[in-house]
């Protein structure tokens, strides 16, 4: 009998090393690369069902996995939270491994987000504790633990959480730390988009609800250990991978070498001094300021399609010399790792550092 394993690990070797090149050198996933994986996953699919090597509803399975993952996964680039070639490359990897080599036959994309997100988290983490300056991490520390960040945080965990969590519990999905984490980033993001007020208001309003509904659940000390750790557990995640990794990936650039389409890691704004308008740069909010609400004193837009000729030319106008922008963040070797830890172990890092340990 044919292992199916050394049919499908071609496929994701080739689609892992050149994917994980270019996005290291060039900083792009291109689509020629996902489209020959993605065919020749047909073509494999098709061959294995006619010689009757794996059957219909595996096929049905993974297809209805990937189309819920690529649903998550254009989600994220929505946000900001990642590029659209993440987005098509998370996808595709769904596609080529069948459900099959999965422990957890459903929601299948959980698995594959957990491979990349930890070891990514993991990564940066060293990396920016390493390279950032000391000023760089006091200066963040500071912002981290400031009394507003500390309430918006308590607030996001305390409502979102409990939405999170009463949607999972109607639709008989396992919970996941990890991925509450990204819901909870994904909907604070989502709601600075199309909220123009205070947000602390909304999420104060649902905390009073929650309270409401399960406060005898709230006398209970598990739950304020539980809400504790996972508290930290985000505020990590936003603020040392969201934030810091603000001071690794951007650079300065002069204004006359700015292209269509990059994206911003300062911004300019208005500043009223001496009965004189003058302007002034200011740092954005992290490596994915641009799925946030745009700052109303922002004379620049932010998007997540980047800049545009007319926010090229107000630079010009305004005689600014140089400006930084964000850098790509190459997910692609992750993803391929990611890819890898499934076809030979069959379930997430988090499993396997629990086995281990």
């Amino acid at each position: 009998m044919i292992n199916l394993l050394y049919l499908f690990l071609p496929l994701v070797l080739y689609l892992g090393i050149i994917t994980s090149y270019t996005d290291i050198k060039e900083g792009k996933i291109r689509n020629k690369h996902l489209l020959t994986a993605f065919i020749f996953s047909i073509i494999l699919y098709l061959s294995l069902f006619l010689l009757q090597k794996i059957n219909l509803d595996i096929i049905l399975m993974t297809l209805i996995n990937f189309g819920i993952g690529a649903v998550v996964a254009f989600f994220l680039w929505f946000l900001g939270m990642w590029s659209a070639g993440d987005a098509k490359l998370f996808a595709v990897y769904l596609f080529m491994i069948p459900v099959f080599f999965y422990k957890l036959k459903t929601y299948t994309f959980l698995t594959l987000l957990i491979n990349v997100i930890i070891p990514a988290a993991a990564f940066f983490i060293i990396v920016l504790l390493i390279k950032t300056k000391i000023q760089e991490k006091l200066t963040l520390l500071k912002k981290f633990a400031s009394f507003k960040s500390l309430v918006h945080s308590i607030l996001l965990v305390f409502c979102t959480g409990w939405i999170i969590e009463l949607i999972f519990s109607l639709l008989k999905i396992p919970s996941n730390l990890i991925f509450n984490m990204i819901l909870i980033l994904g909907i604070d993001k989502l709601i600075r988009k199309v909220w123009k007020y205070n947000v602390l208001y909304i999420y104060a309003l649902i905390s009073v609800i929650r309270i409401v509904f399960q406060w005898q659940k709230m006398l209970t000390f598990n739950f304020w250990i539980s809400f504790l750790i996972f508290t930290v557990g985000f505020m990590i995640l936003r603020g040392l991978i969201f934030d810091m990794s603000f001071f690794l990936f951007s650079k300065e650039i002069m204004v006359k070498d700015l292209k269509l389409g990059m994206i911003l890691a300062e911004n300019i704004v208005r500043n009223k001094r001496k009965n004189k308008i003058a302007y002034q740069k200011v740092l954005s909010s992290g490596l994915f300021s641009t799925s946030q609400l745009n700052n109303p004193h922002f004379l620049l837009t932010h998007s997540i399609e980047g800049l545009t000729q007319q926010d090229i030319n107000l630079l010009n106008k305004l005689h600014i010399k140089n400006i930084k922008i964000q850098q790509t963040i190459p997910f692609a070797p992750f993803m391929f790792f990611g890819a890898l830890i499934i076809l030979i172990f069959g379930v997430d890092v988090i499993s396997i550092f629990y086995l281990i340990f």
